[in-house]
């Protein structure tokens, strides 16, 4: 069995990560081959808390920016949303650099904090998960 693997180098978060990202997709097939138009795509990044984009403890904004951008070329619904494991959701967003992401790009923040509980009495681990609702 064999894989199909893309990598590409950037020096810094200040490159056109846009640009790379689309070259890092092309022998995938692009992001259209992953996004289908009018098809709604929940964006996941790791916001543990309130941490600079600096600090490496959550995904960098640019990162976020540039895959939403094409999400959105694809013709997808973007939606951005986690659930922070420490500080306020306000205070997450802005520290981190993510609300100017969803501002700049007028895509909607999915509220991981909410949703509806599951249950599995025969699970060996979890046999109780709640799950975000977007």
């Amino acid at each position: 069995m064999s894989a199909l693997v893309s990598v590409r180098r950037v020096a810094d978060y200040n490159s056109e990560l846009t640009a790379v990202l689309r070259d890092l997709l092309a022998p995938l097939g692009g992001m259209e081959s992953f996004v289908k138009p009018g098809e709604t795509i929940l964006l996941k990044p790791n916001l543990l808390g309130p941490f600079s984009p600096d600090s490496a403890v959550t995904t960098h904004p640019a990162i976020v920016e540039s895959v939403a951008k094409l999400v959105i070329e694809a013709g997808g619904r973007c939606l951005i949303g986690d659930s922070p494991g420490c500080g306020s959701r306000d205070a997450v967003l802005k520290t981190t650099g993510i609300g100017k992401v969803i501002d700049r790009l007028n895509v909607e923040w999915a509220d991981l904090d909410t949703g509806r509980e599951f249950e599995f009495p025969n699970a060996k681990v979890a046999k109780r998960i709640r799950l975000g609702e977007a």
